[in-house]
């Protein structure tokens, strides 16, 4: 079983293993693109950026909450479209 937390070092050790995905998640509920443009200034070589808002919560009912979990489909979409399977380690 792969550790839930990683150091810095074990994660520059790991990025050129095939079976990892590293993700890019940052995001500042006052400014909503805060985390897109952080990315785009500097991120973990070969990490996706997944938008709070657009890839990683689902739509908004005005009872389920700010960020309620996206559709499966379209998450196991979106997932797949980076690259994230049953086979992979994701590092957010």
């Amino acid at each position: 079983m792969s550790a839930l937390l990683v150091t810095t070092q074990e994660l520059a050790d790991r990025l050129s293993n095939a079976n990892i995905v590293v993700c890019d998640c940052r995001h500042d509920l006052t400014d909503l693109e805060k985390g897109r443009l952080a990315y785009a200034e500097g991120h973990i070589p070969g990490a996706h950026f997944l938008h709070q808002d657009q890839h990683l919560s689902g739509k908004k009912t005005g009872k389920n909450g700010r960020h309620p979990l996206p559709e499966v489909d379209a998450f196991a979409q979106k997932m797949g479209s980076i690259g994230i399977d049953g086979a992979k380690q994701v590092i957010a």
